[in-house]
């Protein structure tokens, strides 16, 4: 969950965006819809919301946390192990088990209702991503 100019905004796993609206019936509205919705969780991907809050963006941060390449091809699989070795994307490694970690970070453009891609997040920020939370901050 995220909060901007007094509203509550969630992400769904997929990584779609709904606010939550209290009156007059509490309700989710759909907002960015960039994924279909699944009958089950997919315990792949985890989607969070993130305020950004520097000189380049302002607003919401969309960041996707894969804890695989499995929903990669196998051709997809192999470029990004290439370009990892290649130092030209940052995918993390979990050492103890070998698995691959690939972070996407998006911004949330609420006036087009869509998600953008990001390069990065701005001069002197850091964007922590757990299993359980994710938050970015100043390095100032």
């Amino acid at each position: 969950m995220s909060t901007l100019q007094g509203r509550v905004y969630l992400a769904t796993y997929e990584g779609n965006v709904l606010e939550v609206r209290v009156g007059p019936e509490p309700r989710l509205v759909p907002v960015v819809m960039d994924q279909p919705f699944k009958d089950s969780i997919d315990s792949n991907v985890i989607s969070y919301l993130v305020p950004a809050d520097n000189h380049r963006h302002r607003g919401m941060l969309l960041v996707r946390h894969y804890r695989s390449l499995d929903h990669l091809s196998l051709a997809e699989q192999r470029k990004m192990k290439h370009m990892k070795k290649m130092d030209v994307i940052r995918v993390e490694t979990n050492y103890r088990n070998n698995q691959w970690h690939l972070i996407e970070v998006l911004q949330v453009d609420l006036a087009r209702e869509r998600l953008v891609p990001v390069e990065d997040i701005g001069r002197h920020r850091a964007l922590f991503v757990g299993d359980l939370a994710c938050f970015c901050l100043s390095t100032d």
